[in-house]
């Protein structure tokens, strides 16, 4: 067995991405980038609802 530590041997960078559930997601997205300096990153819809990303630095947060 190798000398290697755990952090030498993660290939990926993990971390927590809170989902918010709105009511009026076009409001939601308003509020966080007009009024907080977030940024869309993705938007996606699929008949049945609508979900979206958004980012700021290092914080990311689902909008559904």
């Amino acid at each position: 067995m190798s000398n290697s530590t755990v952090a030498d041997q993660v290939v990926q960078k993990w971390y927590a991405r809170p989902v918010f559930f709105v009511s009026d997601l076009q409001v939601a997205l308003g509020f966080y980038i007009d009024k907080l300096g977030f940024g869309k990153k993705w938007h996606e819809s699929d008949g049945k609802g609508t979900v979206c990303q958004v980012d700021r630095g290092e914080c990311e947060i689902i909008l559904c």
